[in-house]
């Protein structure tokens, strides 16, 4: 049973329409957690659809890196304990996302990052594909500066001041760090979320 199981692992990984529409997938499910996240308002349900997105992000993030089995185990060994304990907190009182979640997060953005991106500039021709993997690159780069924003939030509180319409300084909601980190990864900058102390270097060395 398992050298059928690997054996199908091995055709999806290495069959020629796999390549085809891989960072497509991907790109549509940052695109689509992008598009959503301002509109959850909170709660069970908000935070289910939330684990959905992100789920989906795992999924076809794997699928579209793994070009080897050895790819394919460490971008899973990355990203499954992230999703297993979002969506474990959701029913477990005593689950909780901490810092060790967050991190597992972080890492899978920045290797799916990296290989992705290698992915991209290794290409001897430019094709629709790859501009599908330069724009998800360029928006991993955005989610990947959003888990450090929360990590970092997380461990030290109060790392950020955040600005509602009103004027008031709240806690931050994830939907909140990923418009800053894109705001930032345009060079807009509103200034409506400060960083503090140390996280001023995080943004300077992105701005780099």
């Amino acid at each position: 049973m398992y050298s059928k199981l690997s054996n199908h692992i091995s055709y999806l990984i290495t069959h020629p329409k796999r390549n085809k529409n891989k960072f497509l997938y991907f790109l549509v499910s940052i695109v689509l957690l992008i598009l959503f996240v301002p509109f959850l308002e909170g709660g069970i349900y908000s935070s289910a659809l939330l684990n959905l997105l992100t789920t989906i992000i795992l999924l076809t993030g794997v699928y579209a890196v793994s070009d080897t089995k050895k790819q394919l185990i460490i971008a899973s060994i990355f990203g499954v304990p992230w999703v297993i304990i979002n969506w474990s907190s959701l029913f477990i009182s005593t689950v909780m996302p901490g810092p060790a979640t967050i991190s597992w997060g972080v890492l899978f953005f920045v290797y799916t990052t990296v290989v992705m991106f290698l992915n991209v500039i290794k290409g001897s021709k430019v094709t629709i594909q790859t501009l599908y993997g330069a724009i998800s690159v360029y928006l991993l780069i955005g989610l990947t500066y959003t888990s450090i924003y929360a990590l970092i939030e997380i461990v030290t509180s109060g790392s950020f001041n955040l600005i509602n319409s009103q004027g008031i300084i709240h806690a931050f909601k994830i939907d909140e760090l990923i418009y800053y980190s894109y705001i930032t990864l345009t060079t807009l900058g509103y200034e409506d979320i400060h960083p503090l102390l140390m996280q001023e270097l995080l943004q300077y060395l992105k701005q780099l």
